[in-house]
């Protein structure tokens, strides 16, 4: 397609000599076209309401969660296929086939903005909570590659989640489910980033949510 653009603008250089092909350095880069977007998840009631729901569940359930730390995700979305039109005919014949499902989880997963692990392209606020929505295919597709100052704003909505991690008495939990403190000698050798760092695993729940064509909702919970 340039070299088309090209060409046309060559051939008409006598009647517009004004007119200058764009040069290729001058285009936007695919890092610098990609940022962080905001979704009012309103547009959505069923995600809202699942996600409404999952907060007031953990906050039952997590104390670390109720006093403010973490975050809640969503990712693995998986909706039926909008090209293959079914009639409405047809639904009484399948009313438990799956029209859509996504995960919701919690995180304290701090993001690393050297290998862009943790970013996601979207992010909300739920009951004031923080949450980043992730697309796979989407993410595969353009192989992470954000404008800077998306991942430093990412990274600094999922920071002031983890604040509690600068406390000297807080528990830690990594891969094993013991906890652990960092010693006082330990958290002065250690920089902020790399004491949110360590909070990555403290959080972790996940639940599947899966609607189907006759709009019933079931549930799978996974362990942290």
């Amino acid at each position: 397609m340039m070299l088309l653009v090209y060409s046309l603008l060559a051939s008409a250089r006598c009647a517009f000599s004004s007119v200058q092909p764009a040069l290729p350095n001058s285009l936007p880069t695919t890092g610098d076209s990609l940022s962080i977007q905001y979704i009012d998840l309103r547009v959505n009631p069923l995600v809202l309401s699942e996600v409404k729901k999952y907060i007031k569940e953990q906050r039952d359930s997590s104390q670390l969660f109720r006093d403010g730390f973490g975050y809640v995700v969503i990712g693995d979305i998986k909706s039926r296929d909008n090209s293959n039109r079914v009639l409405a005919s047809s639904l009484v014949d399948r009313p438990k086939e799956i029209n859509v499902q996504f995960n919701i989880g919690l995180s304290s997963f701090y993001p690393s903005t050297d290998f862009n692990m943790g970013i996601s392209l979207y992010y909300s606020f739920v009951e004031n909570r923080l949450v980043l929505i992730f697309d796979g295919d989407i993410q595969w597709l353009h192989k992470d590659r954000y404008a800077a100052t998306s991942l430093q704003k990412v990274k600094s909505l999922v920071k002031q989640t983890l604040t509690q991690a600068l406390n000297p008495e807080f528990q830690f939990k990594g891969m094993r489910p013991e906890t652990f403190e960092l010693t006082p000698e330990r958290r002065k050798l250690m920089k902020e980033d790399e004491i949110l760092d360590r909070a990555s695993f403290t959080l972790g729940k996940l639940k599947r949510v899966i609607e189907y064509f006759d709009g019933s909702i079931s549930y799978k919970y996974y362990p942290h």
